[in-house]
C-alpha cells in the first residue's frame, strides 16, 4: 500500500517556516496528493523577508504545492473525506476538503490545574516567569518550550539545546557521585545554586 492510497489531500493551516517546511514534507511523502496551505496574511513566511517569500511561492508553484492567501478561516470541521475547512478569501466564501488538517495557528500555555499553586512558581498571564537559563522562581525548577513567553519553541531551539546543555553539565558537576545501583537516582541531593 502506497501512501497516496489512503491520504489524496491535506490542509495546513498558517504559512510560517514551520509549517511551511511540513507542507513540503507532506508533498514529497504523498506524491499525487494535494497539499494545501492556507495563510492569513498576504504572503508565505509573514514574518520573513518579502522576496524569500515570492521565492518560496514561485518553488511552491513549481512543486503544484497549493496555497490560499489572504484567507480567514472560519471553521474547520470532520465531514466528507475527513475535514472540511471553511475559509473567506476577500469577498468569498471557499472550503477545501481533506483527509488531515494541521492548524498551526500559534501556541497558548497551559499551566491551570497542574499544581503550580501549591510552588514558588510565578507566572504572568499562564506563561511561567523564568530567567535567562530558564530557571523558574522555584529553587531548581526549570522551565521551557510554550509555557514561557518567549518566541516559539521552533525558533528557540537553536538557543535552548546550547543553554540546556550548559545547564545539564553545571548540575551534573555538583551531583555526588551516582550510588552502586546505576538506576537509582537521588534528584534531592542535586543543588545546582
Amino acid at each position: 500500500m502506497r501512501f497516496t492510497d489512503f491520504l489524496k489531500a491535506t490542509v495546513l493551516i498558517s504559512a510560517g517556516a514551520a509549517t511551511a517546511l511540513a507542507a513540503v514534507t507532506v508533498a514529497r511523502v504523498s506524491d499525487g496528493s494535494q497539499t494545501t496551505l492556507v495563510e492569513y496574511f498576504p504572503h508565505l513566511l509573514p514574518l520573513e523577508d518579502e522576496d524569500a517569500s515570492r521565492e518560496l511561492e514561485k518553488q511552491f508553484r513549481r512543486r503544484k504545492i497549493e496555497f490560499i492567501l489572504g484567507a480567514n478561516v472560519e471553521k474547520s470541521e470532520i465531514g466528507g473525506k475527513g475535514a472540511k475547512v471553511t475559509m473567506k478569501v476577500a469577498n468569498e466564501t471557499r472550503t477545501v476538503e481533506a483527509e488531515i488538517v494541521l492548524s498551526a495557528l500559534g501556541r497558548a500555555p497551559v499551566t491551570e490545574d497542574i499544581g503550580l499553586e501549591v510552588t514558588n512558581i510565578k507566572t504572568d498571564k499562564g506563561f511561567i516567569k523564568t530567567d535567562e537559563m530558564m530557571r523558574t522562581t522555584e529553587p531548581n525548577v526549570y522551565a521551557i518550550g510554550d509555557i514561557v513567553p518567549t518566541q516559539a519553541a521552533a525558533f528557540r531551539n537553536a538557543w535552548t539545546a546550547p543553554a540546556l546543555f550548559t545547564l545539564i553539565v553545571r548540575s551534573a558537576s555538583m551531583m555526588p557521585p551516582p550510588p552502586n545501583d546505576s538506576c537509582h537516582s537521588n534528584a534531592s541531593q542535586v543543588n545546582p545554586s
